[in-house]
């Protein structure tokens, strides 16, 4: 059975249960466009999302990601939770952002792996993604959904049959 995807517009209450989704997941794939045009992938751990629709995360402000960024801030933020078989993607534009309070609240010992001088390491930015629209695709609970089944899947374009969309805008 296909279902039409849903359109809701990005409410507080949808908000809310977006903000409880994403922040029960730690880590999530992060696509932008590289600086030949090509596509490039990156795991990043989540730091926060904030009810006016943005997204946070630590990132390297000399690494590659971060120029691709400068050039191209449109970006592709993707989670999958296995357990309850959601699937979530943001969709948004992309800035590096300087704020030293807001580091510190978001600041974990464990980033220091890639920031050695914590909070005060001249490399570390905040990336922050507005998101403009979210799609959340649900699968019945006994059809796990994995990745090899989403990429299958959408090649013999089953993956609608399997699953249920929903669209939510920011701006609608």
């Amino acid at each position: 059975m296909k279902w039409p995807a849903e359109r809701r517009k990005l409410d507080l209450d949808n908000l809310m249960v977006l903000k409880q989704f994403i922040e029960s997941n730690e880590v999530g794939i992060l696509a932008v466009q590289n600086c030949d045009g090509g596509l490039s992938s990156y795991p990043l751990v989540i730091r926060c999302f904030e009810l006016d629709g943005s997204l946070w995360f630590f990132i390297n402000a000399t690494g590659k990601m971060a120029e691709c960024l400068r050039k191209n801030p449109r970006v592709s933020f993707h989670i999958q939770d296995q357990v309850r078989h959601v699937s979530l993607s943001l969709e948004g534009t992309a800035g590096l952002v300087q704020d030293t309070l807001r580091a510190y609240r978001y600041w974990e010992p464990r980033f220091r792996a890639w920031f050695p001088y914590g909070v005060q390491d001249k490399d570390l930015r905040l990336l922050r993604i507005s998101v403009e629209r979210a799609h959340l695709w649900e699968a019945p609970k006994e059809v796990p959904l994995t990745i090899t089944a989403a990429v299958v899947s959408s090649i013999q374009h089953e993956i609608h049959q399997l699953e249920k969309e929903v669209v939510f805008d920011l701006n609608a």
